[in-house]
């Protein structure tokens, strides 16, 4: 199989990007919320208040990635993979000696900066810019890091939670981020690049990256970030949903192997295809999965249907991370990887930080999940529609270049 000689040829490159992935793990919500009650209780906060730090504290590192995540050198990324693990080991440090509400918004925002965003930001660029021919393949094998903390990162929290309190946990943690910092500096040091075949070097036509004012950009990021958008909004109100269906909450936790499941089989299927018919064509097919999980969700109350909504959603999630990053890569060329991965995992990051206050405020406002949930499917059909329509303009606003 070409995944398993992929991963014989380039072990220690693809390896570094599974490692980077699996680490976001430690500024991603679906961790970090497992620790909410015992916060709550420490600093004596109110729901309210602790998500108003919370969405702040990730606005803020959101808009830190385009300043930082464009200075990732793609020829030689080990001193910002360096800086960005020890940052990553000094927050999971500083989480253990959280006493006050602004030590945790500082403490937040690190771990979902350094965590969350340049983690992923590090493993996507240097895995696209390193791989061509196989690209789609090998963003396929990194993102699988994605699953694997979803699928271990709550069992390590209930392993360690048994016998350590949650500061030794975290004290724990960081050691443990120090050492991996060695480990991901061989990994990386030892890896070479795929090289291109000699009749196709230097036949690329990159387009200019002109920042937010590229229509170019919109056009492919704007649906790009919608589904992290609904889907931290809906794990933040899982429990809400299911309370007003009359389901238990121990169907989330074990409803979560199909969703890790789901994502990798789809990971691993989107990047034969991108290799095979190239990133571009697949936009936005790669979301109707996410819509289909919705309308699920929405017309159907039984375990059962809750079970297809996350199967269906984590289709959609394995594969954008693998076409979305070939598909950067397709259009502006390795030079400007980072510049347009950091404007992206930044964009990403922030709509992380309004889902679930915009899903919020739709509850309050019209009184009820179900109605909540009517208008998110409305916006995600409707966008999807557009993305469509407008493929034949998609990249006409800017200037091609030979790459």
């Amino acid at each position: 199989m070409q995944m398993f000689r992929l991963l014989r040829q380039y072990p220690y490159l693809i390896s570094f990007g599974v490692l980077s992935i699996f680490l976001t793990g430690f500024g991603q919500s679906f961790f970090l919320s497992l620790f909410t009650p015992y916060l709550l209780k420490l600093l004596d906060l109110s729901n309210s208040t602790f998500g108003l730090i919370y969405a702040s504290a990730t606005m803020a590192s959101g808009l830190m990635i385009p300043w930082v995540g464009k200075k990732l050198n793609y020829r030689n990324p080990l001193p910002f993979m360096f800086f960005t693990l020890i940052g990553l080991s000094f927050f999971a440090f500083s989480f253990s000696l959280i006493d006050h509400w602004v030590h945790l918004w500082l403490t937040v925002m690190g771990l979902r900066f350094f965590g969350q965003g340049m983690c992923s930001h590090i493993s996507s660029t240097v895995i696209a810019t390193r791989f061509s021919i196989n690209r789609g393949r090998a963003l396929s094998l990194a993102s699988l890091g994605f699953p694997a903390n979803e699928a271990l990162f709550p069992l390590i929290f209930l392993s360690l939670g048994s016998f350590l309190t949650v500061p030794q946990m975290w004290q724990v943690f960081a050691v443990s981020l120090l050492l991996l910092t060695g480990l991901a500096y061989y990994l990386l040091s030892s890896a070479g690049a795929e090289q291109e075949p000699d009749d196709e070097h230097g036949n690329h036509h990159y387009k200019e990256f002109h920042g937010y004012k590229s229509l170019t950009f919109w056009y492919y990021a704007t649906p790009a970030i919608l589904p992290p958008f609904l889907f931290t909004a809906l794990f933040i109100y899982h429990g809400v949903l299911l309370e007003s269906r009359g389901l238990s909450l121990s169907l989330m936790a074990s409803s979560f192997l199909f969703f890790a499941i789901s994502r990798f089989s789809s990971s691993l299927f989107a990047g034969v295809l991108v290799d095979h018919w190239g990133a571009r064509k697949l936009f936005p097919w790669y979301l109707l999965p996410v819509i289909l999980s919705l309308t699920v969700l929405y017309c159907f109350h039984s375990p059962l249907a809750f079970v297809c909504y996350l199967v269906l959603g984590a289709m959609t999630l394995g594969a954008a991370s693998t076409i979305m990053n070939s598909v950067w890569s397709e259009i502006y060329g390795p030079e400007m990887m980072a510049t347009v991965r950091s404007q992206m995992a930044s964009l990403t990051v922030l709509s992380t930080a309004a889902g679930p206050f915009v899903f919020g405020y739709l509850i309050d406002g019209l009184g009820s999940v179900e109605q909540a949930l009517f208008i998110l499917i409305a916006l995600m059909i409707s966008f999807f529609l557009l993305a469509v329509f407008l493929k034949p303009l998609g990249g006409s606003s800017d200037k091609a270049r030979q790459g």
